[in-house]
């Protein structure tokens, strides 16, 4: 990433970054706190010159005009200072790994229940495109 970018930093005049949450392929994910509307949201960054730039503005534009209980929606995607990054609602809960983790495998019932959750919630953003 062009621009090394550190816990304290503020992005667009707006966006402290809070916590580095994980790295993968030159992308980032942080917890950040958006000091307009005084609360936690999910930060998604790449380099502005990344291959996957355009397609990552692309895909957050497209999706900001699907509602759904489970989706985060997205609250702001742009280019700015030489990187490239989509802001979502901060989510609260559990993440699978961690209730794997801590409980083991799921019961049948409970997966079942999961995948279909996870299934619906993809039906309203299929059928937007």
């Amino acid at each position: 990433m062009h621009q090394e970018v550190r816990p304290g930093d503020v992005l667009a005049d707006r966006y402290l970054l809070v916590d580095l949450l994980t790295e993968i392929g030159g992308g980032r994910f942080w917890r950040a706190h958006d000091r307009v509307l005084a609360r936690h949201v999910a930060l998604h960054v790449v380099a502005d010159d990344d291959p996957r730039a355009d397609d990552v503005l692309e895909a957050a534009r497209r999706s900001a005009t699907v509602a759904d209980r489970r989706l985060l929606r997205v609250l702001d995607a742009e280019r700015r200072d030489g990187l490239c990054f989509v802001v979502n609602e901060w989510g609260h809960g559990r993440s699978l790994d961690i209730v794997l983790g801590a409980e083991g495998p799921l019961s049948p019932r409970r997966a079942a229940w999961l995948v279909r959750e996870a299934a619906e919630g993809l039906v309203v953003p299929h059928a937007a495109g």
